[in-house]
């Protein structure tokens, strides 16, 4: 499946073969998905990012909007799209995270926090990604 030619170049940026052949695999998967979504060819989409790296369809003109996120981990990925509003999406591989603790004093509600604090270390990471 084409991909643009920034899409094209981005992974050339990639040091690893594995992360620019899941580069071109996610993004192509994308392409393919938004092109049956909105019935036009997929190599006919314009894709851009929004000033905090939200993808956005440009071209060819989308009525109503169409609303799409990506997130990725370690060979997995996520995409989900919506007409209804904005949307955002996480996908995480449960692993360790040193900073666990600091990340969820900073993000993480008072209460998360504690609780998160409180778990056996074996159970933890598990329900730091969890939430």
């Amino acid at each position: 499946m084409p991909l643009s030619d920034g899409e094209r170049k981005r992974p050339e940026r990639l040091q690893f073969d594995r992360d620019r052949n899941r580069f071109i695999v996610r993004h192509g998967l994308l392409r393919m998905i938004l092109g049956r979504y909105l019935n036009t060819d997929s190599e006919r989409l314009a894709l851009a990012s929004e000033t905090r790296g939200k993808p956005i369809v440009y071209a060819p003109a989308v009525t109503p909007s169409l609303h799409f996120n990506l997130s990725h981990s370690n060979g997995l990925v996520l995409i989900a799209g919506t007409r209804q509003a904005a949307l955002g999406v996480d996908v995480e591989r449960v692993r360790f995270v040193p900073e666990a603790d600091q990340i969820a004093a900073r993000f993480f509600s008072p209460h998360e926090s504690a609780v998160l604090n409180a778990m056996p270390a074996a159970q933890k990471m598990e329900a730091f990604f969890h939430g």
